[in-house]
């Protein structure tokens, strides 16, 4: 099924149905993610920067890690909602025992409820693994391929109206915690975005689709199938080779929060540099949804690229004596590499992905890029080892050598377009 056997109503309920889910996941990162709440809370009871450097890979590699070995079974499902509704109830049980921690445990028993955080939000991540190659295939075959770069771009828009006021949100609680102090301050959080969480998740559940007949499988075996697809399409290795090194740029993101205290800026700025990304991040939405649907999502995913490289190389020679605005430019650069990554990376996928087998491309593709993010927690050995900047200066290097791939392969969407000429 694609998304011409969808009447025009349905297609325009998916997609605001999209809107809304995606609208509650932006809010969702602005009050607890990986890369700069997280690390503030990490922060409060560890100096370690080798637990620090977990918090990204847990919340990437566990989004990426499970999709493959999940994608047989849901191709061979007629319907994909209920896949998601069951996986979505499992995360919110994760997130659940994550909110409640902090006023259970309190301030007594922090190394207890560091691991207990720990351990909710990498199930919460690894189970988002199932409810992710879920929704690549609604998104795939739910949404008109000439509108996800407008889809996208308005999940993130409407999603970062919402992450301005979430971020004045965090920036109050973190400096004042309305009368609550660490930890308790931080379980507040967590309950805000438990009910985030829920309009996120439920919207998703009148999401229309139709049956779909699964494919014969005439192949001995999951790996016998990725050995195939890896052979034959030299555009898929070339995607996973790009995506691999940005991924690697990608790891310094939650470092720039402790290099700034580390440079002796105040802590207040954290809630500073979290209303400049979120702006950023919406400022920049339109105009990537404009480069998507009208230009090409390789593009995008090379300017996003270049914006890696020029924001680690500001960080690695940043001196104590330049004007702190100047520091500020970082964070802007964060809100433009993750709102184009957010319109860009899965429409890029969805082009690259034979529709015949569009649950194993995805769910390959995200688990290799998972299994990549195993490696990043090294990044926090070589921080806590050398320091920030070598750490930087790598993360270049990659981004660079992420950039120098790019012509390694041909853009799907040129392609499909020789062809039907």
């Amino acid at each position: 099924m694609d998304s011409s056997e969808l009447s025009p109503q349905a297609l325009q309920r998916n997609y605001w149905l999209g809107v809304l889910n995606g609208a509650a996941y932006r809010l969702s990162l602005a009050l607890l993610d990986g890369a700069i709440v997280l690390p503030w809370f990490v922060s409060q009871i560890t100096s370690s920067k080798v637990v620090i450097g977990l918090l990204l890979p847990i919340q990437n590699g566990g989004w990426f890690l499970p999709q493959l070995f999940l994608s047989r079974y849901l191709q061979r499902q007629r319907r994909r909602v209920p896949f998601y509704n069951v996986a979505s109830n499992l995360r919110v049980l994760c997130w659940l025992a994550l909110a409640a921690g902090p006023f259970l445990l309190g301030p007594a028993h922090l190394q207890a409820l560091l691991a207990l955080v720990l351990i909710a939000f990498t199930g919460f991540w690894l189970i988002g693994g199932a409810t992710g190659l879920a929704f690549s295939d609604l998104v795939a075959q739910g949404v008109d391929p000439s509108r996800r770069g407008s889809f996208f771009a308005w999940r993130n828009l409407t999603g970062g109206l919402l992450a301005v006021a979430g971020s004045l949100f965090v920036s109050r609680v973190i400096s004042s915690g309305f009368g609550l102090a660490f930890p308790r301050n931080f379980g507040l959080l967590a309950v805000v975005n438990l009910g985030v969480l829920a309009v996120m998740f439920y919207s998703l559940s009148f999401w229309k689709e139709t049956d779909r007949v699964p494919p014969i499988d005439k192949t001995p075996g999951l790996g016998h199938s990725v050995s195939i697809i890896l052979r034959r399409d030299r555009t898929l290795r070339g995607f996973l080779l790009t995506r691999i090194l940005f991924i690697g740029a990608s790891v310094t993101t939650s470092f720039f929060v402790v290099q700034a205290a580390e440079l002796g800026g105040p802590q207040r700025l954290n809630g500073l540099f979290l209303v400049i990304y979120t702006l950023s991040e919406l400022a920049s939405n339109l105009m990537w949804g404009w480069v998507s649907d009208h230009l090409s999502n390789k593009l995008l995913l090379g300017l996003t690229g270049g914006l890696a490289l020029a924001q680690n190389l500001l960080a690695t020679v940043f001196q104590p004596s330049w004007p702190p605005a100047l520091y500020l430019l970082i964070f802007v650069m964060m809100g433009l590499i993750q709102s184009g990554g957010m319109v860009g990376s899965l429409n890029l996928l969805l082009e690259v992905s034979d529709p015949r087998e569009r649950s194993l491309y995805v769910g390959l593709a995200n688990t290799v890029m998972g299994v990549a993010t195993l490696a990043l927690p090294l990044c926090g050995v070589i921080a806590q080892i050398w320091g920030l900047r070598p750490l930087f200066a790598l993360a270049a290097g990659l981004a660079l050598a992420g950039l120098a791939s790019l012509g390694a392969w041909p853009d799907p969407r040129a392609s499909a377009k020789r062809l039907e000429a």
